[in-house]
């Protein structure tokens, strides 16, 4: 009976623990940031919006439905209306424009690297590799919360690649449009798995920080960059869908008392990382390991 007793007592704790970060009202925003990890201290712009935190944690908790519905307005007119539209029209050019876009989102996942990554090597060299993928007292920090907010909405933003896509009269990939629809969705229910939230967040904003500064590159030059620097950028993305996917499986393997983190996004988190995964770790060997030097002739004629 006892027994029963301490596991309920467990139980109730772990859903307590789960449940901690939709539970803070962050009314009273502490400023003294040598409490946490990383940086001692707060841009401006995150001051101001700190100050106003507790009304954005209101707006992501009552607005659940937001990314469904965007998703739904960007498949309806950018995956079906534009394309369509576009078959009568030339194709627009904006490369400058996508190319700002590019900049723009490259210098706001390199802060967000810069503000976030500390607090991960901080859980890493002090606790171990375990507890920063199932340790969440990063919580306590109102500046990860901010970030993980701006993280979410910048999902939104990245819908714009598959409207300069489809401008551009490109092919827009199935592949594509359904990673950033999934992605927007996943991204959008954090509040609910502070576990290896992170690690998700940290390799996210690397990765792209590499990947929109390298696409800014490559439309603002008019000599072709170096075959390397797109090699690169797959491998990082395959190195970032499978350590995101170690973490998926930890929190997956461990119960929740241990892993703060609820299992059905344990398991579609698993799930979405091995396919897009796999997915990338094919395009690789498609565009990068050609079979025959006819292969190798042709990608390069195309680069």
């Amino acid at each position: 009976m006892d027994d029963e007793n301490d596991s309920q007592m467990t139980t109730n704790a772990t859903f307590l623990k789960l449940s901690t970060y939709v539970e803070k009202n962050f009314h009273n925003v502490s400023f003294d940031f040598s409490l946490y990890p990383g940086f001692n201290s707060a841009l401006n712009i995150e001051r101001l919006l700190l100050l106003n935190l507790s009304k954005l944690k209101y707006f992501i908790e009552n607005y659940e439905w937001l990314p469904f519905a965007i998703s739904l307005l960007y498949f309806i007119i950018i995956v079906c209306w534009i394309p369509r539209l576009m078959r009568t029209r030339q194709p627009y050019r904006l490369n400058d424009v996508i190319s700002f876009w590019n900049l723009t989102m490259a210098l706001f996942s390199i802060v967000g690297t810069f503000r976030l990554l500390p607090e991960l090597i901080f859980m890493i060299q002090n606790y171990s590799l375990f507890q920063s993928i199932c340790d969440d007292r990063y919580i306590d920090d109102p500046r990860f919360f901010l970030w993980m907010f701006l993280f979410q909405f910048s999902k939104i933003f990245e819908l714009l690649t598959s409207l300069f896509i489809v401008l551009n009269k490109q092919k827009l990939l199935s592949i594509h449009w359904i990673y950033y629809i999934i992605s927007l969705c996943y991204s959008w229910q954090m509040l609910n798995m502070p576990s290896n939230t992170r690690w998700l967040v940290c390799t996210d904003f690397l990765v792209h920080s590499f990947m929109h500064l390298y696409f800014a590159m490559k439309l603002s030059t008019p000599h072709p960059l170096p075959r390397l620097f797109p090699i690169l950028i797959t491998l990082l993305q395959i190195i970032q869908g499978i350590i995101c996917l170690i973490t998926e499986w930890v929190t997956l393997w461990y119960p929740q008392q241990i892993c703060h983190k609820q299992k059905y996004l344990s398991i579609i988190g698993f799930t979405i990382y091995a396919v897009f995964t796999i997915w990338l770790i094919r395009i690789f060997i498609e565009k990068y390991l050609p079979t025959n030097d006819h292969e190798a002739n042709e990608i390069k004629k195309n680069e």
